[in-house]
């Protein structure tokens, strides 16, 4: 694929997802390839064709839930687009979830069904939404004034860390509260 944005294996190893930063076309979908781990073989392209308003279609990232039950892609036009991770049997995602006007950057999926995004606003600060896997509502919201820099579960995917401003700290999945913070991390 031109201009490759992400690649990411299925929690099983099966699958090899690789998607488009964007679309190599205007107004056209950017797309997924699914190739087959073990032999390389492409089994399926999915398209993404998300955008609205004059936005670029593409990916900014990819996950999975923990179970590996739903396929989460976060979209260049800033939407949380669901897809069962029964990839070949459809094109178009099973839920479509919107955010505003803050550009998406992240999803990470966690062992209590939760999945958090990471998303930056215009005004330079971070936001992060709490959503849980069952019912894709969005349960809790934090803003971070001064950014967040990446997002990252934990080893045993149970809460999420995450950096702001040269501090590294613990957050509840659900709450989104500060549960610890990472002493004496050096800056960069």
């Amino acid at each position: 694929l031109e201009n490759t944005r992400v690649v990411r294996f299925h929690p099983t190893l099966r699958w090899l997802l690789v998607a488009q930063k964007h679309a190599t076309v205007v107004d056209g979908s950017a797309d997924i390839l699914i190739v087959e781990s073990a032999t390389g073989k492409r089994l399926h392209k999915l398209a993404v064709d998300d955008a609205t308003s004059g936005a670029e279609n593409g990916v900014t990232d990819i996950a999975f839930t923990f179970d590996g039950r739903w396929m989460l892609v976060v979209s260049r036009a800033s939407n949380l687009l669901v897809y069962d991770s029964n990839l070949s049997s459809t094109s178009l995602p099973n839920h479509q979830i919107g955010f505003g006007n803050s550009k998406l950057m992240r999803a990470v999926a966690l062992r209590t069904g939760q999945v958090v995004v990471l998303g930056r606003a215009p005004d330079g600060s971070s936001r992060l939404w709490s959503l849980a896997a069952t019912s894709w509502k969005i349960e809790a919201m934090r803003e971070f004034p001064k950014g967040l820099t990446d997002i990252e579960a934990d080893d045993d995917h149970n809460c999420i860390i995450l950096s702001e401003a040269g501090r590294v700290q613990i957050v509840h999945p659900i709450t989104l509260e500060t549960t610890d913070f990472f002493p004496d991390m050096p800056h960069g």
